[in-house]
């Protein structure tokens, strides 16, 4: 081979090596802040797998997944990962009492670990605006971390009441749960529950003629900071 050829050869394979190189270098997954030890691409991994001598019921490798969505789900084309939570099915949200300014609610958390958090949207409009139950049980406009909360600190099998309610409201609450990183869940079913109207009323009657009909106050409607003079009086002779 002529010395002008092994010059062209040795420039060709200098520049393939150098594209080779650039090419490793974008792909390889770390920047300025992170690294990733290890990665791979595309889907091959299985969920349920058998032969003559084993079998698997686990998922394992990369496992694809396409659009897909239910009642209680929405899924997103990419890959799954093995540690998901459930998506919590809907709460337990009731008026034991005739409230008129809170309700009570119990998280359902199909069958999550233990360890799981969760965080509830409220609603007095099915959504069309949402707000959230904050840690302290009040709702706000916003959802910070310390709102994600254990099952137990959202009162476990007891539940906790929503407090600061407006009266004569229907409220909508969903569920979202939450374990570890990367394994937040889209919301559950809704559950509804109402706030009733407050009313007031008390009866007085006198000590020195108790077979007299009492006297009957009915209060309709209330104002805060306002008087509600009775129109019957009590005098002692």
């Amino acid at each position: 081979m002529s010395g002008s050829k092994q010059k062209t050869l040795k420039i060709f394979l200098k520049k393939i090596q150098q594209i080779f190189f650039v090419f490793i270098f974008l792909t390889m997954p770390f920047s300025s802040s992170y690294k990733l030890k290890d990665y791979g691409f595309g889907s091959g991994g299985a969920s349920n797998s058998s032969g003559g001598g084993f079998s698997l019921e686990a998922i394992t490798g990369e496992m694809g997944g396409s659009n897909a969505s239910g009642g209680g789900l929405g899924l997103r084309p990419g890959l799954l990962f093995p540690l998901q939570a459930n998506v919590p099915t809907a709460p337990t949200f009731t008026n034991p009492s005739s409230y008129y300014n809170k309700l009570s609610l119990i998280v359902n958390t199909a069958s999550n670990p233990s360890d799981t958090k969760y965080a509830i949207a409220i609603s007095t409009d099915n959504f069309t605006t949402t707000n959230y139950v904050q840690s302290d049980n009040t709702v706000g406009p916003a959802l910070g971390t310390e709102d994600y909360q254990l099952y137990s600190a959202w009162g476990g099998a007891g539940g906790i009441t929503v407090i600061g309610l407006i009266p004569s409201t229907t409220y909508y609450v969903k569920i979202k749960a939450m374990q570890g990183k990367f394994s937040e869940t889209g919301y559950g079913p809704i559950a509804t529950a109402a706030t009733i109207s407050p009313t007031l009323s008390f009866s007085v009657g006198t000590d020195d003629n108790p077979s007299t009909p009492p006297f009957i106050i009915n209060f309709s409607s209330m104002v805060p900071g306002s008087v509600n003079a009775s129109p019957h009086y009590i005098m002692s002779v």
